[in-house]
């Protein structure tokens, strides 16, 4: 009769029905008599064939009768009793006694499993418990047709064969039989000698029950991702190696949910990362507290095989290829954790934290995408080489100009750069070292300045390079063409070097990259702009500028995006916010994915998707490395902008018949009127009316000048400045745009026109005899009204020529040309050609 009592287990009440271990016993033996007369029988073998008897896997009855007794009467508070092991873990102990398959049905009726011990530190953590001869799961498989191979059948799992094999497993040294009947594992717990023996299933033995978590049921190694030699192919491409004791880790660059994360791993041949130990996690701890946030290059949040599904709240085990394996109790959880927060974390995250807390566990909801990581026994697979770059330290010699770097990389946007250089500058071309090298490592270059390989899409070799046995890496800048080559790293070359400009990191980055690219602050704003973004026509330009930051911050290389780097930024904005990192880690699967031939495309189309998908957290990485970091200070304190003949260069010189005309006849235009001009006054002159509101734009008066068929100011000696300039005063200071000029040497200008150098007699006292003239700014040169002198002036805070052509194609004519206390005016001359 079915009557109430309190589960001792629980605290709750339960219907308890009396039974006896004998009475199940007994269906269990008739099971174990029938495979024993199938064992016994033997059949005359045909003259040409063999036929296999029928056999039973190691875990068939076992199976079969948990399936024919769905319900059963619990134990009651007299058969046994929960105890607590010596590592902090809750087990059910029996008293009474029962078969094996009973003592398994019995331990189903308690919500647990028939115990495992799959490690010897499991075994050993058995050691406070009473002295007897314990049932597990543990059975041998069928010898007919199986041979020397045991299984967990609570688990599913295979018993590993280092465990098997270990003379420590057994109980004693021929606790094995060759009696066929005996293939259930019992466990002895006997002061010293501890371990397995083979039962006949049928036998009353006491029995141990466990709670048991839900790992996966299947481990395969994916085949086709080795080498013939066994070895991974492309290891390096999922994610960072290292070794510690005796396991060799991997931490990998791709978030997977949980049961990704171990179907992963086993392809690759290893375990899903788990902590076996304190100390274990201990040597975690020290490795990364030898990082911080500035040098840590592996992400920061990894799945491992923890898990508790299936269990009691509390109950993890790792998920090792064996089958479940309880997690020690001096493990050390994230503070607070684990808290199965709104009762759906099942799973362990693992997490390293770069100050002295160390590696850490917390309870994370096992569908969240996390990093991949994985362990394995310790290897020691040979390195690829890396080229050998010099050992020295790149330190500043105060005692010279500049102390830099040499020039690390040429991708699209520095050769684009160089390109301008070169073409600008005649001394700028020939053959310049560069710090790319594979000494010590053929056919594998480095960047040595920036530490990172050659990105093989970048590089432009020359023909016939480049050359076995020579290593250093040199730049072949001609006619606008940039090639690399190699030579003797011992020949005589010029050298090229870099210097980041002053600012903070990120903003230093961000303004070269502009740059190169020539991208405005609207531009770069509107990369921030999500509704703006998502509608407008972007550049090619634009493109480039998002794949050069990138590049710079580490996100993009090697042509594509940078996994870990990606995911460390992702990491870095949302850490303490599991959430936010949720929504972050979706985003990158479903944005790294984009791929184009031209790898600027390749850069928008994930930042855009990036935009689309998370703004608020793509916004925030942006932010962040553009952010208040330490400020750059280059050993110059600027790299001075030359002037250029952009005027010639850019803008149509056309003359306009018209306008001539209108000229000749009337003596004036609608802007400006005739004056005389030279030594004799014998020349006419145009010049623009003065204002004390407005100044020219002096990209407007060169093509004003064109189209009277004449020119800006030219001078060439002082009777060149003949023009009776003082009728001209209105009461401020009136600045006339000369013709352009080009920079040849940091004090030395020549006319755009015809290439004469403009005479040094004729600047101002600050400027004359100065070996510098060109500065922090871009700048041209003026007549002060007032002076009979030139001028060097800027417009602050301008790119003039960006500027001024940009108010041309707006139709604007005006723009202030410089600013001095008091007035700002405008006034501009021309003369005959």
């Amino acid at each position: 009769m079915n009557t109430p009592s309190t589960n001792f287990l629980e605290g709750t009440t339960m219907a308890v029905a009396a039974t006896t271990s004998t009475t199940i016993a007994s269906s269990s033996a008739a099971n174990l008599t029938s495979i024993s007369e199938k064992l016994s029988t033997t059949t005359p073998a045909p003259t040409t064939t063999t036929t296999l008897p029928p056999y039973n896997h190691a875990c068939d009855d076992f199976d079969k009768y948990l399936l024919a007794n769905p319900t059963v009467t619990m134990p009651s508070s007299g058969d046994g009793s929960m105890e607590t092991s010596i590592c902090g873990r809750k087990y059910y102990v029996s008293k009474a006694t029962a078969s094996r398959n009973d003592a398994a049905l019995r331990c189903k009726s308690l919500k647990m499993a028939l115990l495992t011990l799959t490690s010897f530190e499991e075994m050993d953590c058995l050691f406070n418990f009473k002295s007897a001869t314990y049932w597990t799961s543990g059975s041998k498989e069928d010898p007919i047709y199986k041979g020397e191979k045991y299984k967990w059948c609570s688990t599913g799992f295979e018993v590993s064969s280092n465990l098997i094999s270990s003379e420590r497993f057994w109980s004693t040294p021929n606790a094995t039989s060759d009696n066929e009947l005996e293939r259930c594992l019992a466990f002895t717990k006997s002061g010293q000698n501890n371990g397995f023996s083979l039962k006949i299933c049928t036998d009353l033995l006491p029995y141990i029950c466990q709670y048991t978590v839900d790992c996966p049921k299947t481990c395969n190694k994916n085949n086709s991702l080795f080498d013939a030699n066994g070895n991974i192919i492309k290891k390096s491409s999922y994610g960072l190696w290292f070794s510690i004791g005796n396991f060799t880790y991997l931490l990998g660059n791709k978030p997977l949910n949980w049961f990704d994360n171990y179907q992963r791993c086993c392809a690759l041949g290893m375990e899903t990362l788990n902590v076996g130990s304190l100390s274990e996690q201990n040597m975690l701890t020290a490795f990364s507290l030898t990082f911080n946030k500035d040098n840590w290059t592996a992400n920061f949040n990894y799945w491992t095989s923890g898990t508790q599904k299936g269990a009691p709240v509390g109950n993890f085990s790792w998920c090792d290829p064996g089958g479940p394996k309880p997690l020690v109790s001096s493990l050390i959880w994230q503070r607070g954790q684990p808290d199965n927060l709104g009762g759906n974390e099942s799973c362990v995250h693992f997490r390293f934290v770069l100050n002295n807390t160390g590696a850490i566990l917390s309870d994370r909801n096992c569908t969240n995408k996390y990093i991949y990581a994985c362990k394995g026994p310790l290897t020691t697979t040979p390195k690829p080489c890396k080229a050998s770059c010099i050992a020295s330290a790149c330190t500043r010699n105060p005692n010279l100009f500049v102390g830099l770097e040499l020039r690390g990389k040429l991708d699209g946007g520095t050769k684009q750069c160089l390109s301008k250089i070169v073409a600008k500058n005649e001394d700028a071309t020939g053959d310049w070292w560069l710090s790319g090298t594979d000494l010590n490592c053929e056919s594998n270059f480095h960047w040595c300045s920036i530490d990172r390989g050659f990105v093989s899409s970048e590089v432009a070799w020359k023909s016939g390079h480049p050359k076995v046995g020579f290593d250093c890496v040199y730049l072949e800048a001609r006619n606008g063409s940039m090639l690399l080559a190699t030579d003797n790293c011992d020949e005589k070359k010029k050298f090229l070097c870099e210097v980041r400009k002053k600012g903070t990191s990120g903003i230093a980055m961000q303004r070269e990259c502009a740059e190169t690219w020539d991208i405005s602050p609207e531009e770069i704003d509107l990369l921030l702009n999500v509704l703006a973004f998502s509608t407008a026509n972007i550049t090619q330009n634009l493109k480039c500028f998002l794949k050069c930051i990138g590049v710079e911050v580490g996100m993009i290389g090697f042509g594509d995006l940078n996994a870990i780097a990606t995911l460390r930024n992702i990491e870095l904005v949302s850490m303490e916010d599991p959430v936010k990192m949720e929504r972050g880690f979706v985003a990158y699967d479903e944005c790294s994915g984009k791929k184009s031939n031209d790898e600027c495309v390749t850069a928008f189309e994930t930042y855009k998707c990036g935009m689309d998908k998370e703004p608020n957290i793509v916004n925030e990485i942006v932010t962040k490395n553009a952010g208040n970091n330490t400020v750059l200070v280059p050993p110059v304190p600027c790299i001075p902008v030359p002037r250029t003949c952009w005027m010639e260069e850019m803008l149509p010189c056309v003359a306009d018949e018209t306008l001539i005309a209108e000229f000749k006849s009337t003596g004036h235009t609608s802007i400006g009127k005739a004056t005389a001009f030279g030594p004799s006054l014998n020349q006419t002159a145009f010049v623009s009316n003065a204002s004390s509101n407005i100044g020219y734009n002096v990209a407007f008066a060169y093509t004003y000048c064109c189209s009277l068929n004449m020119k800006l100011l030219e001078p060439e000696t002082f009777n060149d400045w003949y023009l009776p300039f003082g009728k001209y005063a209105i009461g401020g200071y009136l600045y006339s745009p000369l013709a352009g000029t080009r920079s040849i040497s940091p004090s030395q200008d020549v006319w755009c026109s015809n290439g004469k150098p403009v005479p040094e007699a004729l600047f101002e006292d600050r400027w004359r005899n100065n070996n510098i003239k060109i500065y922090c700014q871009s700048t041209f040169l003026v007549y002060p009204l007032h002076t009979d002198e030139i001028w060097v002036v800027s417009v602050p805070g301008a790119d003039i020529p960006k500027g001024m052509i940009k108010q041309m194609s707006n139709s604007s004519a005006t723009y202030y040309l410089a600013e001095q206390p008091g007035k700002i005016v405008g006034i501009f001359f021309c003369v005959p050609k």
